[in-house]
């Protein structure tokens, strides 16, 4: 039997919330988004813990905890470190740059 489930949303967590309430394991819940899911609306009503990323999301039980990051993340000089990834990326410094990333 599990210990817990933790979920972050999505389709699949959905599921995985139910069958965690029927089997009585605790369910802790994270949502990084402003909005949240279907998923995270329902599951949060079972859930033993909710932590959320802005301070307004209004996720049943939410705690605000923001978005977890390595200390070398969060403290990234993104300045000093810019000319050298655009080198190492081949980017051109006088042209805007769109990253676009799905997840």
């Amino acid at each position: 039997k599990a210990d817990a489930v933790v979920g972050f949303g999505g389709y699949v967590a959905l599921p995985a919330y139910l069958a965690a309430k029927r089997l009585g394991v605790p369910i802790v819940i994270h949502e990084a988004n402003a909005r949240p899911g279907l998923a995270n609306k329902i599951g949060s009503r079972y859930a033993a813990q909710v932590a959320v990323s802005t301070p307004d999301n209004k996720l049943r039980g939410a705690r605000y905890i923001g978005i977890p990051l390595r200390r070398s993340i969060a403290t990234l000089d993104r300045a000093a470190v810019r000319p050298e990834a655009r080198a190492a990326f081949g980017l051109d410094p006088s042209l805007p740059t769109l990253l676009v990333s799905g997840g």
